[in-house]
Protein backbone atom coordinates (compact mmCIF):
# COMPACT_ATOMS: atom_id res chain seq x y z
CA UNK A 1 0.00 0.00 0.00
CA UNK A 2 1.35 4.00 -0.98
CA UNK A 3 1.71 5.77 1.99
CA UNK A 4 2.38 8.62 -0.05
CA UNK A 5 -1.27 10.53 0.01
CA UNK A 6 -3.25 14.00 -1.05
CA UNK A 7 -1.69 16.04 1.62
CA UNK A 8 1.72 15.35 1.16
CA UNK A 9 1.10 15.90 -2.59
CA UNK A 10 -0.15 19.22 -1.72
CA UNK A 11 3.08 19.76 0.72
CA UNK A 12 5.52 18.86 -2.27
CA UNK A 13 3.29 20.73 -5.14
CA UNK A 14 5.81 23.33 -5.89
CA UNK A 15 8.44 20.48 -6.62
CA UNK A 16 5.84 18.55 -8.48
CA UNK A 17 5.48 21.68 -11.07
CA UNK A 18 8.46 20.60 -13.72
CA UNK A 19 8.65 17.88 -15.70
CA UNK A 20 10.31 15.68 -12.92
CA UNK A 21 8.40 13.48 -10.65
CA UNK A 22 9.55 11.28 -7.19
CA UNK A 23 8.19 8.10 -8.38
CA UNK A 24 5.91 8.38 -5.34
CA UNK A 25 4.25 11.33 -6.54
CA UNK A 26 3.75 9.92 -10.30
CA UNK A 27 2.29 7.08 -8.54
CA UNK A 28 -0.17 9.05 -6.59
CA UNK A 29 -1.44 11.20 -10.02
CA UNK A 30 -1.87 8.34 -11.85
CA UNK A 31 -4.80 7.09 -9.50
CA UNK A 32 -5.75 10.23 -7.93
CA UNK A 33 -7.75 12.97 -10.39
CA UNK A 34 -8.21 15.96 -7.74
CA UNK A 35 -4.25 15.98 -7.63
CA UNK A 36 -3.90 15.57 -11.18
CA UNK A 37 -6.51 19.07 -11.74
CA UNK A 38 -4.19 20.67 -8.92
CA UNK A 39 -0.56 19.75 -10.24
CA UNK A 40 -2.32 21.36 -14.24
CA UNK A 41 -3.65 24.48 -12.37
CA UNK A 42 -0.66 25.14 -10.18
CA UNK A 43 1.53 24.87 -13.58
CA UNK A 44 -0.79 27.16 -15.30
CA UNK A 45 -0.48 29.85 -12.89
CA UNK A 46 3.37 29.34 -12.55
CA UNK A 47 3.45 29.94 -16.41
CA UNK A 48 1.20 33.02 -15.76
CA UNK A 49 3.11 34.41 -13.42
CA UNK A 50 6.73 33.88 -14.82
CA UNK A 51 4.77 36.50 -17.75
CA UNK A 52 3.35 38.50 -15.98
CA UNK A 53 5.19 42.01 -16.53
CA UNK A 54 7.20 40.76 -19.88
CA UNK A 55 5.63 43.56 -21.85
CA UNK A 56 6.68 46.30 -18.78
CA UNK A 57 8.71 48.98 -20.91
CA UNK A 58 10.27 51.23 -18.42
CA UNK A 59 10.33 55.10 -19.28
CA UNK A 60 13.62 56.54 -21.05
CA UNK A 61 15.64 58.37 -18.73
CA UNK A 62 14.25 61.68 -20.53
CA UNK A 63 11.34 60.92 -19.99
CA UNK A 64 11.53 59.95 -16.39
CA UNK A 65 13.05 63.26 -15.67
CA UNK A 66 10.53 65.39 -17.52
CA UNK A 67 8.11 63.40 -15.25
CA UNK A 68 9.90 64.49 -12.23
CA UNK A 69 10.53 67.63 -13.14
CA UNK A 70 6.52 68.18 -13.80
CA UNK A 71 5.34 67.06 -10.50
CA UNK A 72 7.71 69.25 -8.53
CA UNK A 73 6.85 72.21 -10.74
CA UNK A 74 2.98 71.00 -10.22
CA UNK A 75 4.04 71.09 -6.20
CA UNK A 76 3.96 74.67 -6.70
CA UNK A 77 7.56 76.96 -7.94
CA UNK A 78 10.51 78.32 -5.35
CA UNK A 79 8.45 75.88 -2.14
CA UNK A 80 10.39 73.87 -0.27
CA UNK A 81 9.74 71.30 2.77
CA UNK A 82 12.59 73.02 4.24
CA UNK A 83 11.67 74.72 7.64
CA UNK A 84 14.03 77.69 8.30
CA UNK A 85 15.71 77.89 11.88
CA UNK A 86 14.66 80.28 14.40
CA UNK A 87 17.41 83.09 14.66
CA UNK A 88 19.56 82.99 17.44
CA UNK A 89 21.06 86.14 19.14
CA UNK A 90 24.60 85.97 18.93
CA UNK A 91 26.29 86.06 22.53
CA UNK A 92 30.12 85.54 24.03
CA UNK A 93 30.74 82.27 24.86
CA UNK A 94 33.33 82.01 28.17
CA UNK A 95 35.79 79.02 27.94
CA UNK A 96 34.50 76.30 30.09
CA UNK A 97 36.00 76.01 33.60
CA UNK A 98 38.68 72.79 34.00
CA UNK A 99 37.20 69.87 35.34
CA UNK A 100 39.02 68.11 38.02
CA UNK A 101 39.14 64.14 37.18
CA UNK A 102 37.94 61.93 39.42
CA UNK A 103 39.71 60.65 42.87
CA UNK A 104 41.53 57.93 42.01
CA UNK A 105 41.60 58.27 38.23
CA UNK A 106 44.97 57.61 36.45
CA UNK A 107 46.38 61.47 35.42
CA UNK A 108 47.61 61.83 31.49
CA UNK A 109 51.38 62.51 31.31
CA UNK A 110 51.90 65.09 28.71
CA UNK A 111 53.58 63.69 25.36
CA UNK A 112 57.67 63.32 25.44
CA UNK A 113 58.89 65.25 22.28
Amino acid sequence: MNSYGCEQFREELGDSLGDVLSPAAAEHLADCDDCRDLRHDARAAARAVSRAGADYLPPSPEALEAKILAALDARGAGTTNVVPLPKVEKTAVMPAAPVAPPEGAAQKRPARR
